[in-house]
């Protein structure tokens, strides 16, 4: 548990002393549903259509993005060595670090999605579900960027390699949060997909740290 709070105390003290960390995700995100909204007119019935697919797919490609050369400077600093050496359990290491990292990034971004869906002219009534159906999603799509992260420690295009590797397995999310705002829209009953999205989300919480843990351990032994 110590390794836990060192882990995201640092990583708070990172972002801290680099605000772009936090900023320019966001930035990104409000940057391009400005420019769709207002390069694309839509009606009432094309924005319940396609501005929760729309903000999904910003918010997914830019946790993603966010992700890039993750573990990078732990494994060129020597920190990863360290961990490994000492014994430290790389476990609560690498959830401090996502976590964090979440916190920072997609938090924000749910934040900050009706101001987004308002801009796309969505109807007020689906603000509530998209907000939901984001937070339950997005510390999937942390885990699996993560994943991808730890898999692309020390590779020359290791961004490019992050984004094959996660945007396929964030399909699952995607869908089930753009299917959430959907089916609130018909009228028709959203907790099928909130549920798994929250079944997702556990999975991916308990099991995933394991796999990224055992990444960075392998790619510092070889």
């Amino acid at each position: 548990m110590n390794t836990l709070i060192v882990s995201v105390r640092r990583e708070f003290l990172l972002v801290l002393r680099s605000k772009l960390d936090i900023f320019h995700p966001l930035a990104v995100f409000l940057l391009l549903c400005s420019i769709l909204a207002a390069a694309v007119h839509f009606s009432d019935a094309d924005s319940a259509v396609y501005a929760p697919a729309i903000i999904w797919i910003l918010t997914v490609c830019v946790n993603v993005l966010a992700f890039e050369k993750f573990f990078e400077a732990d494994a060129i600093d020597g920190n990863l060595d360290l961990q490994i050496a000492y014994h430290a359990p790389l476990l609560l290491f690498v959830l401090g670090r996502v976590t964090v990292r979440w916190l920072t990034v997609a938090v924000p971004i749910c934040a900050v999605a009706p101001l987004a869906a308002w801009l796309m002219n969505l109807d007020s009534d689906t603000w509530t579900i998209l907000s939901i159906s984001l937070l339950l999603g997005s510390p999937s799509i942390a885990m699996f960027s993560g994943l991808g992260a730890a898999l692309s420690v020390g590779l020359e295009r290791g961004g490019v390699f992050l984004a094959l590797l996660t945007l396929p397995l964030t399909v699952p999310v995607l869908l089930l949060g753009i299917g959430a705002c959907r089916q609130h829209t018909l009228g028709i009953d959203v907790l099928a997909p909130v549920l798994w999205l929250l079944v997702i989300l556990i999975a991916s919480v308990f099991f995933i740290p394991f796999g990224m843990a055992k990444l960075l351990q392998v790619s510092q032994e070889y």
